[in-house]
């Protein structure tokens, strides 16, 4: 029999679940040693992406079954330890339901995660989703990829810590049925190109296509927690989503390298990284732009030392929604005078609301929202060119509507 972990004696009873205590096990362990805290990250996107969470709220459910107390004296599988504002998602340890055979849950970790973890190259594939094998099916199919050839019953044995009895063979039969498993003498062994077949059956089953929308779902996120303007931004990371995007102006389609990222305000008239409005822009667009920008004398906007403070009746949320459609507004002006060639305006747009955008940022201290006590709460709403301005650009989609952009090149490579 081969050498296998099982999973310990109290567990939780869904497969994802148990994957998931085993990782967060494993690596709180390894981050302690290596210096950090005891502890890993975990978001929905990562577990709808890593585990196969059919959505959204399947993965929302799962960390709030495993944190929640089995006992009024005893907690969860795991603990809360850190919310994050970040895009990596809360900071979790094992719950003491976990810590009462934290050995076991971290040995069965390092075998499904670890250097040479048998679920490794299956990690963030396609196939682990609903149009592939899902995890179950990987599982099984990674075990027998690693120990090889075995028998039905050798498979069920090793296994049943995990998934029952019934599920290992109707879903053995499956995976033999598509192609990545091949029966013997009564024994199951991997084809020799298993690593090659798996592609192919990620593309004609549709997993491809599904694991792509999680991943653009994925960069949505960030491109929202920019919007939010809530804690520090990942700028690599979102600059990577960014590019994936057709042009804010014109609507072209990236090339396969990707599009370009613009500042609003751009760099050269104070932006930055870290406080100016990041935007998927082509090459031609970004180009012109550029050469436009390139004409003007260099200009630095001044960053607040303290928080700046806004006169607001209302909530936070609708504060940050409202600002972000007026800098959204303004990147329209500057867009159309930079269309025109007017670039004193173009300049005036993209600096005008530039002091509110970066203390919403966090620059300066931040921004303190005063609420005027009168008596009454008036909360300001966007007016009508906002409302037509929001539609069309709802999810990035551009404004070529708007622009007409004349230095758009033939119809047929930009969507229309």
């Amino acid at each position: 029999m081969p050498k296998w972990v099982a999973v310990p004696s109290e567990r939780p009873g869904d497969l994802r679940d148990k994957l998931l205590v085993a990782w967060v096990a494993y690596w709180s362990e390894v981050n302690g040693m290596q210096g950090g805290k005891a502890e890993c990250q975990v978001s929905i996107l990562f577990l709808q992406k890593m585990f196969s969470y059919a959505g959204q709220s399947a993965a929302e459910k799962s960390l709030k079954r495993l944190r929640k107390r089995a006992s009024p004296r005893l907690g969860g599988w795991l603990t809360l330890t850190t919310k994050a504002k970040g895009l990596k998602g809360n900071h979790y340890k094992l719950g003491p339901l976990g810590q009462a055979q934290k050995d076991a849950w971290v040995a069965l970790g390092k075998t499904l995660f670890g250097p040479r973890g048998v679920l490794k190259w299956y990690l963030k594939r396609a196939i682990l989703n609903k149009r592939g094998l899902k995890p179950h099916g990987c599982l099984i199919l990674a075990f027998v990829e690693r120990f090889g050839p075995i028998s039905e019953n050798e498979v069920v044995t090793q296994l049943r810590s995990f998934i029952d009895r019934k599920t290992v063979k109707t879903r053995l039969r499956y995976i033999v049925n598509e192609g990545l498993l091949f029966e013997s003498n009564g024994e199951y062994y991997t084809p020799a190109d298993l690593r090659e077949l798996v592609p192919e059956h990620e593309e004609w089953t549709g997993a491809a296509e599904e694991q792509l929308k999680v991943d653009r779902a994925r960069d949505m996120q960030r491109i929202e927690f920019q919007t939010s303007v809530l804690g520090d931004l990942e700028i690599r990371e979102l600059k990577k989503a960014l590019r994936k995007l057709e042009c804010f102006y014109c609507r072209r389609t990236p090339p396969p390298k990707g599009n370009e990222v613009e500042h609003f305000p751009p760099i050269k008239w104070g932006g930055s990284d870290k406080y100016s409005l990041l935007l998927p822009i082509c090459k031609k667009c970004n180009t012109r732009h550029g050469q436009q920008i390139g004409k003007t004398k260099h200009a630095k906007l001044h960053v607040r030392k303290e928080p700046l403070s806004i006169p607001w009746n209302g909530d936070r949320d609708e504060a940050v929604a409202f600002f972000m459609r007026l800098t959204l507004f303004r990147n329209f002006e500057y867009a159309v005078a930079m269309n025109d060639g007017r670039l004193d305006e173009a300049r005036h747009a993209a600096t005008f609301n530039f002091p509110i955008w970066a203390a919403l940022k966090g620059a300066g201290g931040g921004a303190e929202l005063v609420y005027q006590d009168t008596g009454e709460i008036v909360h300001i709403k966007a007016g009508t060119e906002f409302k037509k301005l929001k539609a069309y650009l709802a999810n990035y989609q551009g404004i070529p509507a708007l622009l007409k952009p004349a230095y758009q090149s033939k119809p047929s490579k930009a969507k229309k």
